[in-house]
This record gives C-alpha cells, sequence and structure tokens, in this order.
C-alpha cells in the first residue's frame, strides 16, 4: 500500500511543534522548514521525567542542543503545535527568557 503524507498547513515555520515518532517518543522544537520528504527543527528536545515530574532533555545526547535536526517524513506518525504551556517551558530553556 502506499501512504501520500501532506505537508501540515496549521503549523508555520518559527512555531514551536511537537512531532510523535513512529518509534512512540516524542520530540519537540522549533520548525524550521518542512517539505514533502523531512521536517527540519531547531533545538530539538524530549520529554523526560524527573524527581519534580516532567522537564526537558536532549533529543539525542551525541549531538550539540543547538544543532537542527532533519527528520524523515517516514520515521513521524504526527505533527502539531506544541501546548503552549510546554511551548513557553520550551523557550526558557533553550534561550533562558522567561515567557510570561
Amino acid at each position: 500500500y502506499t501512504i501520500m503524507l501532506i505537508q501540515n498547513k496549521e503549523v508555520s515555520e518559527g512555531d514551536i511543534v511537537t512531532l510523535k515518532m513512529t518509534y512512540s517518543e516524542e520530540c519537540l522544537g522549533k520548525l524550521v522548514e518542512q517539505d514533502m520528504s523531512t521536517v527540519t527543527l531547531a533545538k530539538p528536545m524530549s520529554m523526560v521525567a524527573g524527581q519534580q515530574g516532567l522537564g526537558l532533555g536532549p533529543f539525542s545526547f551525541t549531538v550539540p542542543s543547538d544543532t537542527n535536526i532533519t527528520i524523515n517524513r517516514s520515521a513521524i506518525a504526527w505533527m502539531a503545535k506544541t501546548d503552549k504551556e510546554i511551548a513557553n517551558q520550551y523557550i526558557q530553556t533553550t534561550t533562558g527568557i522567561h515567557v510570561a
């Protein structure tokens, strides 16, 4: 069978987005660009469980945290804008700016 991937028009470049990977992990980051075969995120992070509850941690421990990553759409189950509270936490974590 053939799966047709359609560009997500509900998100725009610069939005903080969440990707649900086909292997269950979630990745969030600033959307740099998307095309029919890939999605590129700046400063990708993952949700991690800690003593204080959920927090943000590196998506990959082996690349610098400010790296843009390009992910094949075949590895993405879905993409959506990140919840505002989590997006604000992402901005604070990656820039040091406190968003009200």
